[in-house]
């Protein structure tokens, strides 16, 4: 089996509400072998001190947890198949041609349907096979990269759970681009073969192979597709973080692969980052209430500096999903006058039309014996004071229970504070609309995406009407005033391909927590889902003067839009 570079096993661990204090002094103990090393610029442990000499950035960036709310100098760039051009192609939807859209063909491989190529100079470097993404601007890293694969007939019917994949390889070359320091099967990544593209990190989603494993690079980089069927259909997305120039990464080595990944794993194994630093962590609240209707009840207030490592809140089973979209989560931070967070509880969840097992790293929601359990990790820094409360929209009385705890230690001079932006979009809107999820200005890190999208068959597909055609809408993100994220598709963003042909999953950095619609009359039928997708560790987005993303509402078409809503999560 190609890519095999061995591995580790993981051991489930049980939840707990607040971790024990542990002595830095102790934390740094850890640091004495290579593997504990290893952990230690996985879980980003503020006591444990490296030994002198160069790491590579990417890996430590992977388990930097507690760097989360700190803006860093790193600039995201994304590149895709999407077809900017929209030629008109026989049998072919207009528009929105994402497909086999290639850098360049090289070392005499077959024309695939309906090919286009953009920089046939590129097989110069004499790097044979299907060229999907070429960089020049290093040093950095690959944060992300997506391949789907399959046919027009393969996504008009069912088929197999692992969709178009075959012996399909993926290779990526460093620097003087000799030989790669990667080459492996697409396949064994879905399937869970591959000791190193495996989870949490990497594997199958829904309709599509996903990795979140860094490959750092001083100077150049390329990724290749090889052993492709010509007659498939063939999508990408390759993430990229640039760093400040003269800073170095370390080559990859497979050697250190299998303690790394290993330990990754066996982090996540037990549902989540359940250490993600060290420190004086504090209980802050613990108990039931009852938030009133149409009332704000508060939950709790802290004077001083500190960081909110865990907020969870437990609803009785019995009209648990209108109580989500009923109550309002507030935070204020500092001495600001108004909540930097202010977002109902159904779409902080992920959870706006149905509850369902949810794990995510920073997200989750979990099925009690007598109702449901979320929680938020992600870290909620502040210097002066923290207030949280929860406002009821509703017409009756929630009770709940309310648990969070925190680190009083006062964070970063630059971290920033957990902030969202709310947006609904419904009809009519003019042709060519897009979905704004956010514009943001100022310095700081873009760090997640929630959607949830109600929508039609587009009119004009007459040759795959579908109630999800909405999502054939392409991503585009705008960093400090530069287009660097292009995409092919919304489910691709959320890391999901053939409008999630497998239904709704939750892995580590996404999901699609809902995912219905009713095929039987598909020019009158609603599609509806509700997504999410984490820019944290290593494909965070830093921006130093703003940051705007949006979605194209269909391929075009905002007749399929019956309702958008998102929330964009970001640290400033």
């Amino acid at each position: 089996m190609l890519g095999s570079f061995g591995g580790g096993t993981a051991t489930p661990r049980r939840r707990t509400l607040a971790r024990r204090a542990r002595p830095r002094s102790a934390a740094r103990a850890t640091c004495g072998s290579l593997g504990l090393l290893a952990l230690g610029l996985l879980v980003g442990l503020d006591g444990c001190e490296p030994p002198p000499g160069p790491i590579d950035v990417g890996w430590a960036a992977l388990g930097a947890w507690r760097e989360l709310p700190v803006p860093g100098a790193r600039r995201y760039a994304q590149g895709s198949g999407a077809d900017a051009e929209r030629r008109d192609y026989p049998f072919v939807a207009s528009g929105n041609k994402d497909f086999n859209n290639l850098v360049a063909v090289c070392g005499g491989r077959a024309p695939l349907l309906y090919q286009e190529v953009a920089q046939p100079e590129r097989c110069t470097e004499g790097i044979p096979g299907y060229l999907i993404f070429a960089d020049d601007e290093g040093p950095g890293y690959i944060s992300r990269i997506k391949v789907s694969i399959g046919t027009l007939l393969e996504s008009e019917k069912p088929g197999s759970a692992i969709v178009g994949l075959a012996d399909e390889t993926i290779a990526i070359y460093v620097d003087d681009l000799t030989r790669p320091v990667y080459r492996g099967r697409l396949r064994d990544w879905a399937e869970g073969r591959d000791p190193l593209f495996g989870e949490p990190f990497a594997g199958w989603r829904s309709g599509t192979t996903v990795s979140y494993l860094p490959i750092s690079f001083q100077s150049k980089v390329r990724v290749v597709l090889d052993r492709l069927v010509p007659s498939k259909l063939h999508y990408y997305h390759v993430g990229v973080q640039h760093l400040p120039a003269g800073q170095t990464t370390l080559p990859f080595d497979p050697s250190q692969v299998a303690a790394r990944s290993g330990l990754a794993r066996a982090l996540l194994a037990g549902g989540g980052l359940e250490d993600p630093g060290e420190g004086q962590e504090l209980t802050w609240i613990d108990r039931r209430l009852v938030a009133p209707p149409a009332r704000t009840t508060p939950l709790f207030e802290i004077a001083g500096p500190g960081t909110i490592e865990l907020l969870e809140l437990e609803l009785d089973g019995d009209g648990a999903l209108a109580s989500l979209g009923a109550l309002d989560l507030q935070a204020s931070w500092d001495t600001e006058p108004t909540p930097a967070l202010e977002v109902s509880l159904g779409a902080l969840f992920a959870s706006d039309r149905a509850l369902g097992e949810l794990r995510t790293l920073p997200l989750r929601v979990t099925r009690t014996r007598s109702g449901w359990r979320l929680s938020l990790r992600l870290p909620m820094p502040f210097v002066r004071g923290a207030r949280l409360a929860l406002r009821n929209r509703g017409d009756a009385p929630v009770s709940l229970a309310v648990r969070a705890a925190g680190d009083r230690t006062a964070p970063a001079a630059s971290a920033g504070r957990l902030r969202a932006q709310v947006r609904e979009q419904i009809p009519p809107l003019v042709p060519g609309a897009r979905h704004l999820v956010a514009e943001i200005s100022g310095r700081g890190t873009y760090v997640g995406t929630l959607l949830s999208i109600d929508c039609r068959p587009d009119p004009a597909n007459e040759i795959f009407p579908h109630p999800l055609n909405c999502l054939e809408g392409d991503e585009r993100g705008t960093i400090d005033g530069e287009v660097r994220i292009r995409g092919d598709g919304t489910e691709d963003y959320f890391n999901g391909g053939w409008y999630f042909w497998n239904g709704r999953y939750a892995h580590a950095l996404s999901a699609a927590n809902f995912v219905q619609y009713d095929p039987k009359d598909a020019r009158e039928a609603r599609g509806q889902a509700s997504l999410l997708r984490w820019h944290i560790l290593t494909d965070a987005i830093d921006f130093e003067r703003s940051f705007r993303l949006d979605f194209e509402v269909g391929a075009g078409a905002p007749e399929v839009l019956v309702r958008y809503a998102s929330v964009a999560l970001f640290y400033q």
